[in-house]
């Protein structure tokens, strides 16, 4: 069960990646700007009760060698050289701190949580995110995961973001 579970999540973040992929032709890429991102988690609650299923999307004009460095992924797929998905699952550290190794238009990042051993009664799980442009802080939020079913996503675009840098 516990399998199936991590399973259908794992497709529906893969799902939930794919689509929010940009659809366009290579030859009309947008001018977005690209910086450098970093994403910084920080849990709380009975995270340690949970797997976590984590995953990142990244985009840029050319994102073919850039890599999300912070954690050891369990898969990563590039589609095109517009676009790369990393996703993992496994147990939650206390913190986790995301790094694109090269300058990137925007990410999705995307977190779901399953209890461990079919736990239940357990505090949620809380996170705190921050983002990062360039190693200066432009966004941050927390975000409670109430029961099994949430999970977090977030569009995040450099381009609306460098005003704060």
């Amino acid at each position: 069960m516990k399998n199936s579970i991590k399973l259908l999540f794992s497709a529906v973040i893969a799902v939930m990646l794919v689509t929010s992929c940009s659809k366009e032709d290579e030859n009309d890429v947008p001018d977005y700007s690209e910086k450098n991102v970093s994403i910084v988690l920080s849990y709380g609650g009975d995270y340690e009760a949970f797997d976590e299923i984590l995953g990142i999307q990244i985009t840029g004009s050319d994102v073919s060698n850039t890599d999300v460095e912070g954690v050891n992924w369990d898969e990563e797929m590039r589609t095109d050289k517009l676009a790369a998905q990393f996703t993992r699952t496994g147990d939650i550290n206390g913190s986790a701190m995301l790094r694109t190794s090269k300058p990137i238009s925007s990410c999705t990042l995307m977190a779901s949580f399953i209890p461990k051993d079919n736990q239940e009664d357990l505090d949620p799980v809380t996170v705190n995110i921050q983002y990062y442009i360039e190693d200066e802080l432009v966004d941050s939020e927390n975000y409670v995961f109430k029961n099994n079913t949430d999970s977090y996503q977030k569009v995040f675009l450099v381009q609306d973001h460098l005003d704060k840098l």
